[in-house]
This record gives C-alpha cells, sequence and structure tokens, in this order.
C-alpha cells in the first residue's frame, strides 16, 4: 500500500507542476512572458514573437521573426524581400536559424536576459 500511495504522489506532483523538460528555462506557464520580453527589448525595426505547442506543452517553443528593414523598405511589402531572420528558440534554451537572409549561429541561452543580449548582438552585427 505504501508504494502505491507513493506512485500516487509522484503522479500528482508531475501533473502538478509547470509542464516542462528538466533543465527547461521556460515552460508553458511563463511562455507568455517570455515573448512580451523578446518583443519589447529586441531592437529591431520589425519584431514578431509567438509560441508553438505542436509537441504538446511539454515542448512548448517560441518563434521569432525579424527584420532589420524598416516595414515600408519591403520591396511588394514583402517580409521575405529584406534582411530578415526566423529564429525557433526550445524550451530547453537552444536558439537556432529557420531560414532567412541573415545567417545566426546555433547557440544555447540561459535565461530570457541572454536569449536578448544575444538575438540583439546579431541585429547589430548584421546591420
Amino acid at each position: 500500500m505504501e508504494k502505491y500511495m507513493d506512485i500516487l504522489y509522484r503522479i500528482d506532483k508531475y501533473l502538478n507542476e509547470a509542464k516542462g523538460v528538466k533543465g527547461s528555462v521556460f515552460t508553458v506557464n511563463d511562455v507568455d512572458k517570455w515573448i512580451s520580453g523578446l518583443k519589447n527589448n529586441i531592437k529591431a525595426p520589425y519584431v514578431n514573437v509567438y509560441s508553438s505547442n505542436l509537441g504538446g506543452d511539454v515542448n512548448v517553443a517560441i518563434l521569432i521573426t525579424i527584420s532589420i528593414d524598416e516595414r515600408e523598405e519591403w520591396k511588394n511589402k514583402i517580409l521575405e524581400n529584406s534582411k530578415y531572420v526566423k529564429l525557433y528558440l526550445q524550451n530547453d534554451g537552444v536558439l537556432e536559424y529557420i531560414s532567412g537572409s541573415l545567417k545566426f549561429r546555433k547557440t544555447t541561452v540561459k535565461d530570457l536576459k541572454d536569449a536578448t543580449i544575444k538575438i540583439n548582438k546579431f541585429i547589430e552585427k548584421s546591420k
């Protein structure tokens, strides 16, 4: 009986904890804070940030689109005709390049401040 209660306790603890893999820098519960922090602190003319949890809440991720050109400068008003990059931030802290005319080297971030600093340094180098 004691073993059974221990198993129930572990299951309950798991279900009540913030969903995320061990070592996550963010979870589904605080992803909105990360999104607003990134939108407000990335210094570029165009920034779009949103979350995706296609792999379930445990695999929540953040997708970031950045253009270093003003929207009015985009040929035919198309993002892909500007100097842009699309980034994927996994909840384990891996920040990697998806697509774009600007190339970004895969890196790991520890927290929101670290992510913002690395992205802003990349933007400054790309201008």
